[in-house]
């Protein structure tokens, strides 16, 4: 074999080297971007909602998990859409939304918020002002100004992963969120993500 010869084939084989470490560093998600699985319901006088959310997999200093995205239904309208944190929902100026819940299932005074399909939005949350404490949901229509707000019986629940203790106590069910080119809810290699979905969608 020539010396060119030889050189070239040594710079192919490293091209490919370096084309296949790229890729691997690309398809492994960081662990920032690891997030919980949860299974969330609510009921009430007239009201039936369930569904899933994710979170990041690390609580802030108050114990609290951000919710990224959302999915589900109530009263059987799909949930298209989580509110933005820092936002309130239509209908319900003047009380955003922060999208918080403890590994025991709490939501903040503030709760969290989404749209359903139909056009309307709810925000359950936990009213700790009030004596007793309780939970309810503040819905909104904003087509027809229709509003109420009803006691809720609210549960969440973090997915355990297969031999690991109780929901909401302990490690739980990891998935991955998007990197920050991606959006929440575009068809890719993190298909729970598909279905959860973090824009306010309006």
């Amino acid at each position: 074999m020539s010396r060119s010869a030889w050189v070239r084939r040594l710079f192919r084989g490293r091209r490919r080297l370096i084309v296949t470490a790229i890729f691997i560093a690309l398809a492994v998600p960081s662990p920032s971007q690891a997030s919980l699985l949860w299974n969330w319901s609510y009921t009430g006088a007239g009201i039936a909602a369930n569904g899933t959310f994710a979170t990041d997999d690390v609580p802030d200093s108050n114990g609290y998990y951000a919710i990224r995205g959302i999915a589900g239904s109530r009263n059987g309208a799909a949930i298209i859409a989580l509110e933005p944190a820092g936002e309130a929902i239509p209908g319900n100026e003047g009380f955003p939304v922060d999208n918080l819940v403890t590994a025991s299932g709490l939501l903040t005074h503030s709760g969290l918020g989404f749209k359903t399909a139909d056009g309307n939005y709810a925000n359950p949350f936990y009213a700790d002002f009030q004596t007793p404490p309780r939970f309810l949901e503040v819905f909104t229509e904003p087509a027809s100004t229709g509003f109420s707000e009803l006691p809720i019986a609210f549960t969440a629940a973090i997915v355990p992963e297969p031999g690991t203790s109780a929901p909401g106590y302990g490690p739980g069910r990891r998935w991955h969120l998007p990197r920050p080119d991606q959006e929440l809810g575009r068809r890719s290699k993190w298909p729970i993500m598909t279905a959860l979905r973090s824009r306010s969608g309006r």
